[in-house]
């Protein structure tokens, strides 16, 4: 770390420091036992590691940082400001540190992030379509879109604006495979009928006019298997199927919402990645854990808002209810270390650090991937009886009688197959 990093942060520290320290009853808010608890939890496995004096550090930086995220959530404010994001990042670089030294043995990741250097399928696909500016224009407004924050929303509408311009439809898909989904190419797309059939529907310039029968076979298979496995009372919630791929051994499936609310759903199904020979119950296991995603983020049990009450679990866009999956799930393993987690998204020292509360290092992603990928394990696992937060983790879904009937008949149903 350079000098001028190092003074940097130690000004934002004192400014923290002193803005507090005026608060006189600040070291009243929290018990001894409180802070012990936070600290141990965001420790992980680095407890019995480090020194006390390390240990000590840590724990006045979240004693602070504690204070200042209770009065965020009281106001309910979802994004901590400067203050408190600037001493999340301290903590999190300390915590990274310890982590490096006393669990790597030295070892620091490499960071590889190629995300913006993939080729943009669908743009590629519409460029015969588009004037060469309207394609300039198009590729400038995703690149806003996939860098910017507050100005992202002002860029998809940019872009629907032009697709518009050229009579195009199925823009809201269109859009979907220009940002969130650049990397993918759409083979194919499908309407869900009423009878749960799949109805083939072209995207002109992006998807084939007529998909030869081979194609056919192949997509309704695996949707096939789908509807197998899963029940239809929660397929019936699903309008659209989107047959793309990354390519071989990369994202298998992913769900979304298909309305505002959150009552209707999408799924997209990678075929180069549902036949896993090194895995072959990874097919399973990703489309139990897309399920869950529906099953935890449907309109039953979240609302789409952005007027959040951070007395439940929030993400953007997203208020749990209260007695919802996730958040009874966030209550009772994220609220303390969720903030460290927040602080960087990309952070893969924060799994090392928290091996043992996670089925893999993908649920250490954030509560919402967390719950989805547990929920697999529970359907597939032997009831765990150990003592790890793991285990405490995939227990937490037995305590539901209609999960522990639907994980009876799913795993019926994949033995079977």
């Amino acid at each position: 770390m350079t000098k001028c990093k190092k003074t940097s942060i130690f000004i934002v520290f004192i400014i923290i420091v002193g803005s507090l320290i005026i608060t006189k009853d600040i070291y009243n808010v929290y018990s001894s036992n409180d802070i012990d608890q936070i600290t141990e939890e965001n420790l992980g496995l680095l407890n019995n590691k480090i020194t006390l004096k390390q240990k000590n550090e840590i724990k006045i930086l979240l004693t602070l940082k504690t204070y200042l995220s209770e009065l965020r959530l009281n106001q309910n404010h979802l994004e901590p400001n400067l203050l408190e994001f600037s001493l999340s990042q301290i903590i999190n670089d300390k915590l990274n540190d310890y982590t490096i030294t006393y669990l790597l043995n030295g070892y620091e990741f490499e960071y590889i992030n190629d995300e913006y250097n993939l080729q943009n399928k669908t743009l590629e696909k519409l460029k015969s379509v588009v004037s060469k500016s309207d394609y300039s224009y198009l590729k400038e407004q995703i690149e806003l879109y996939e860098y910017g924050d507050y100005e992202s929303y002002e860029s998809l509408e940019n872009i629907e604006w032009v697709l518009e311009d050229y009579g195009l439809k199925h823009i809201d898909i269109l859009i979907s495979y220009l940002t969130e989904g650049s990397n993918l190419e759409l083979e194919a797309f499908f309407k869900i009928n009423k009878n749960l059939e799949l109805d083939y529907e072209n995207i002109k310039n992006i998807t084939p006019d007529k998909l030869p029968n081979s194609n056919i076979t192949e997509y309704k298979n695996i949707w096939n298997n789908i509807k197998y496995i899963l029940p239809d009372s929660g397929l019936k919630s699903f309008d659209e199927i989107y047959f793309s791929t990354d390519g071989k051994d990369n994202e298998l499936a992913y769900v979304m919402p298909n309305n505002e609310d959150g009552s209707r759903w999408i799924l997209n199904i990678d075929p180069k990645d549902v036949l896993n020979e090194e895995n072959k119950n990874y097919f399973y296991e990703t489309i139990l854990h897309e399920y869950f995603h529906y099953m935890s983020l449907n309109s039953n049990q979240v609302t789409y808002t952005y007027d959040y009450d951070m007395s439940n679990y929030c993400e953007e866009g997203i208020l749990s209810k209260k007695d919802s999956y996730i958040n009874e799930f966030y209550k009772m393993f994220w609220t303390d270390t969720i903030d460290n987690r927040n602080s960087d998204k990309d952070n893969l020292y924060f799994y090392e650090r928290h091996k043992s509360s996670f089925v893999d290092e993908y649920a250490a992603t954030d509560p919402s991937e967390d719950i989805a990928e547990t929920f697999s394990y529970f359907v597939l696992e032997d009831k765990p009886t150990g003592k790890s937060i793991r285990d405490e983790k995939i227990r937490f879904f037995y305590k539901y009688k209609e999960l522990v009937k639907l994980r009876d008949d799913l795993r019926n149903k994949i033995n079977s197959l």
